[in-house]
């Protein structure tokens, strides 16, 4: 279009016309101009595609790493290996998105997301869980060892008042310790 509306203008140029030339250089310097805003616009998609591919990539590896560690948990109730049967089904579906023919890189790092948030909910919940049994195994030690102290204080309470004490506060110290 640039080409025809510049041969157009140097005509009229050559005619005398000077309006219609200027209009004709005019409309070849905005195409121009927009050629190369769509030049730009697909350069920078072009980026942005390779940018996805490079994440999903990345986002690949690390979905991977989950996956082992949520495969080496115990699986009593069968979700780990629910949900890691659809994390893997959402990472091949990407590899496939990232393959060398119909490349959707953008599709690829959409379904790896989500793919990484359920694994990650998954490993949340479970490390969650395997947290509070820790601090409850620990309260539970704690307390075991108050108990202890105060049968220990009861005892030395009672063998120092020997004769204070009845033979009922004995037996049930007994039954404590």
């Amino acid at each position: 279009f640039a080409d025809t509306q510049l041969a157009a203008a140097a005509e009229a140029i050559g005619a005398g016309q000077t309006g219609p030339a200027a209009v004709g250089i005019r409309a070849a310097e905005e195409a121009v101009d927009q050629a190369q805003h769509l030049q730009d616009t697909v350069s920078a998609h072009a980026d942005d595609l390779a940018a996805n591919e490079r994440e999903a990539a990345a986002l690949i590896g690390e979905i991977d790493t989950e996956i082992a560690a949520a495969v080496a948990l115990p699986d009593p109730d069968g979700r780990i290996a629910a949900v890691v049967a659809s994390t893997r089904q959402r990472v091949e579906a990407a590899k496939a998105h990232l393959g060398v023919t119909g490349k959707r890189p953008l599709t690829a790092l959409e379904s790896l997301q989500q793919a990484d948030r359920e694994i990650d909910a998954l490993l949340d919940g479970i490390r969650d869980a395997q947290e509070k049994q820790r601090k409850a195994a620990q309260s539970l030690s704690h307390l075991i060892v108050q108990a202890q102290a105060q049968v220990r204080a009861a005892e030395e309470y009672i063998t120092s008042r020997r004769g204070a004490v009845g033979a009922d506060a004995r037996t049930r110290l007994a039954e404590a310790g």
